[in-house]
């Protein structure tokens, strides 16, 4: 993700482990006060540019603060809920973060603490109705590969354990889709060492034991499971989705100089040209291509689209190159249309239906949190 800023104890947006041309966790406040969830506003007068409140007058938001009553900084890794998070609290120039479980502010729930200058970071965090998991990665010493682990704790208390310290060196993309819960089991990708490109898609039980490992030459990545998407196709190669459950591949269809990011139902295909990134949404199979207008904003996040409709981009606004403020863009695939969502926008992260970004610096950072499937 495009940020200026990035969470202590986080990558920013790319592979953990580079698998060549392919693509942190989105950076979100603490909650101001715990409000209920609230429409987001009058409606928009009917002329110019399509705006949130204006389009989606129903739609429900939260608006969140930077600091905890404690004077700690929070930054949310995955949103839950309009009153739940798992996230980040470190303080500035302290050497250690805590990833913690938060619903009162007052009162964060410490789950580990990380040293982000040895590379130890949270690389991807999933949850079901009772529990949170995430993978941990520290940098190998002496400069070996790094090593990631699994861990996990109950939402309603308790202390965290592991399930795994061998899980790795695994491989992420700042997608939601780097750590999931399924068919009972966590699953994530790890790339093997040899000559030739093998991906090992590793996964363990939920309530831990032995990881099963399944490989699949070449470079691939996560997406909607059971699908793998390749990684290493890049520009000109080949590239396709793999079913991990079947073995059914298929292609994706590209024209020449165009790279892919793909869903088993989507891809969003990026071209450079002279006047800038071209960036293209359309089916696996190359139909229902779409350009998205080049004032509109390029992609904002590693995710093709949120709930498989919205795509999230970020355009400048100012023609300041040292400004770090953006104009947030939701590109709603389904209705063909870019909507205006905020200005002054610094960070901005998404995973299933919730899209978060920042306004402010500093005292004023804030932070919002909309729930995209209020927008009908």
């Amino acid at each position: 993700m495009s940020w200026p800023l990035s969470a202590p104890g986080t990558r920013p947006w790319g592979w953990r482990r580079r698998l060549g041309a392919g693509a942190a966790l989105a950076a979100v406040g603490v909650l101001l006060a715990l409000p209920d969830a609230r429409p987001a506003g009058p409606a928009a007068a009917t002329t110019g540019p399509l705006t949130l409140a204006g389009v989606w007058p129903a739609a429900r938001s939260v608006t969140l603060a930077a600091t905890l009553p404690t004077g700690d900084i929070y930054t949310p890794l995955l949103v839950l809920d309009a009153t739940t998070s798992v996230g980040l609290t470190s303080r500035p120039g302290a050497r250690t973060s805590v990833l913690v479980l938060l619903t009162d502010p007052a009162r964060p729930r410490q789950l580990q603490t990380l040293s982000p200058g040895t590379g130890d970071t949270v690389e991807a965090v999933a949850a079901t109705s009772d529990r949170v998991y995430w993978l941990r990665s520290v940098d190998g010493s002496g400069g070996g590969p790094e090593q990631a682990s699994i861990w996990t704790a109950r939402r309603d208390g308790g202390a965290a354990r592991a399930l795994t310290t061998t899980a790795g060196p695994a491989t992420t993309s700042s997608s939601q889709f780097d750590l999931q819960v399924a068919d009972g089991r966590l699953v994530w990708t790890t790339i093997g060492d040899g000559p030739a490109p093998v991906t090992e898609v590793r996964s363990i039980p939920l309530s831990g034991g032995p990881v099963q490992v399944r490989s699949f030459p070449g470079g691939y990545g996560l997406t909607a499971w059971p699908w793998l998407t390749s990684t290493l196709g890049g520009v000109g190669g080949s590239n396709e989705l793999v079913n991990v459950a079947t073995g059914q591949r298929v292609p994706v269809a590209t024209s020449p100089g165009e790279q892919p990011t793909c869903t088993p139902t989507r891809c969003r295909v990026d071209r450079s040209t002279v006047g800038g990134l071209l960036v293209v949404y359309q089916r696996p199979d190359g139909s229902a291509r779409r350009a998205v207008p080049v004032d509109a904003g390029t992609p904002a996040t590693a995710d093709v689209a949120l709930l498989d409709r919205f795509a999230v981009l970020t355009a400048p606004t100012s023609s300041d190159v040292n400004s770090a403020l953006q104009r947030l863009v939701l590109d709603d695939l389904s209705a063909d249309r870019q909507v205006t969502v905020d200005t002054g926008v610094t960070r901005v992260g998404g995973y299933g239906n919730w899209l978060w970004w920042s306004t402010g610096d500093q005292e004023t950072l804030t932070w919002h949190l909309l729930d995209l499937s209020t927008l009908a």
